[in-house]
């Protein structure tokens, strides 16, 4: 309960259309000067990409923060943004490294699995008059 109310009393909120991060500041007179975004692509949970953008919002303000080309995962599976706000430097009342706000994303995601490279080799048939068997390396 009590991260939820942090959460829903962060000041920076935050938005995402296409790769494109809204960050709005609800500071009414404080504009930003000891924040970094910190972002981060995972693949059921396993980083694929991750990046850090200093923010720079004036009270009431919004920064728009376009993404790199993110790379395309090769299997399926949940694929997830989360962005943090650090503060990297200390204040009167928080240590450096201090999160302030945070969101989550969950992206589109493959339909289907890479198929693995194909087998040139032949699978042998054999057969008798009460079965058959077919051989493909070690495989039967």
């Amino acid at each position: 309960a009590l991260t939820e109310a942090k959460h829903q009393q962060q000041f920076f909120q935050f938005r995402l259309s296409g790769r494109t991060i809204e960050v709005t500041s609800e500071y009414l007179f404080r504009h930003s000067d000891n924040e970094l975004l910190h972002w981060m692509v995972a693949l059921d949970g396993k980083p694929l990409a991750s990046g850090e953008v200093p923010l720079d919002v004036a009270p009431q303000g919004k920064q728009l923060i376009e993404l790199p080309g993110l790379p395309q995962p090769e299997s399926a599976g949940q694929l997830w943004l989360t962005v943090h706000v650090v503060q990297p430097n200390a204040t009167a009342w928080s240590e450096a490294g201090h999160i302030s706000a945070w969101q989550q994303w969950r992206l589109a995601e493959n339909l289907s699995m890479t198929l693995p490279a194909a087998s040139h080799a032949i699978p042998h048939l054999t057969t008798s008059e009460m079965d058959f068997c077919i051989e493909l390396g070690n495989k039967r």
